[in-house]
This record gives structure tokens, sequence and C-alpha cells, in this order.
């Protein structure tokens, strides 16, 4: 099975039969695709958000999808403290939450971004950017942990605990139309690269020990 079948048809749930994926909104967007735990950064990335907007009134609206719990988990931020922070910001109309999406929704909200964002402060591997990169989304990463490896030249890299450079790098991913097009191409030739899901275990492997190489 190759990496791009294999996110086709993720155990998750798998795309049905005549399925329609057409986008569910009717504007661009940029995408985060994660959980609301506390590495993940979102409140980082709402705030990069908010700085971005500031200086462009036309940056598309951003859609957070992923595991975000209406009641309180531990190591979790609720919807409700993610929309009030949002709201003190003042890009409450502009930041969409999708908890909990099918498969299948997941899978149109990849395929209608115009960026992928993963702020992430930690990840053992992170397959969503290369689940973006499938989709031909650009893809502005953090530059933690294995993240780097993962992504290879194919992403816009950032430093997760500076709001205004992950702003940075979703101006350059969404306004710099050279360096979109380089990061599409670059994406896709990453996600051939990874080959069978074999290949992913085995790299998945060498991913660890550079990181933990990186740390000692």
């Amino acid at each position: 099975m190759s990496l791009q079948d294999a996110f086709a048809t993720d155990s998750v749930g798998s795309v049905s039969p005549g399925a329609e994926l057409l986008s569910e909104f009717d504007f661009p967007y940029v995408l985060n695709v994660s959980s609301s735990t506390l590495h993940k950064n979102l409140k980082t990335l709402i705030l990069a958000y908010a700085v971005v907007r500031q200086q462009i009134l036309s940056v598309p609206k951003l859609v957070i999808a992923g595991a975000i719990p209406d009641r309180p988990a531990w190591g979790m931020h609720r919807r409700q403290e993610l929309e009030v922070y949002a709201v003190q910001l003042g890009v409450a109309e502009n930041v969409i939450f999708v908890p909990y999406p099918t498969r299948n929704r997941i899978i149109s909200l990849y395929r209608h971004a115009r960026l992928f964002v993963f702020p992430s402060l930690f990840e053992g591997f992170g397959l969503a950017p290369l689940e973006a990169m499938k989709y031909g989304i650009p893809v502005v990463l953090s530059d933690r942990a294995s993240l780097p490896e993962v992504g290879g030249d194919a992403a816009i890299y950032v430093n997760p605990d500076d709001p205004n450079d992950i702003a940075r790098g979703m101006e350059l991913g969404l306004f710099d139309s050279q360096l979109r097009s380089e990061m599409v191409q670059r994406g896709l030739r990453r996600v051939e690269s990874f080959g069978t899901w074999e290949r992913v275990a085995r790299q998945t492997l060498e991913v660890y020990d550079q990181a933990f190489r990186s740390q000692t």
C-alpha cells in the first residue's frame, strides 16, 4: 500500500463510496488539523493569526479541526476556552472550530485549504503535515523535535514559541506565489519519498533516533 492510498483509507474512517467531498465553506481558509492538547500550541496559532490579520485584513479565515472537547479534559483546551481567546483577540468571526470531524470531512478540509499550519511544540512523527502535502497544500511547520525531519525541504519552518514568526510563515505561505508553488511541488515529492507504510515505519524510527541525538 502506498502512503497516498493509506491516507485515503485511514482506519479512522475510510471514504464512503460516492461520498461528495465538496468544500463545506464558500471562502478560502488556512487549516490546522490536530487536537487541543497543550503541546499542539493552538493558542499561539490563534495569536499568530491575529497578528497576520492586523496587518492584512484580506487574510483567509482560520479553520481548526480535530479533537477539541466541550467538557474539561486533562491536558487539553476546551473549545469554549479557545473561542473566548479568539474573542479577546478580535478574531472570533474569522476562527472556525470543527470538533471531532469525520474522515470524509477532514479530507474535504484538506482538499480545499489554502495553507496548512502546524506549530506543534512536540511530535513523535507528525503525519498531518505529510497528509497536507499529499493534497497539494503549502505547509508551515514548527521547527521543533522530529518535524524538520518529517518535512524536509518541503515546509516553511517557524519558531512555535514566537507568534510573530508563525505569522511570518503564514504570510509567506499565503502571499508569496513563487514560494507557494515550490512548496507544493516539494511537498508532493516529499510524500512520494516515504513510499509504502513499511518504509514510513522505518523512517519513523530514524526520525525518533535523529530527534533523540539532537537533544543529547
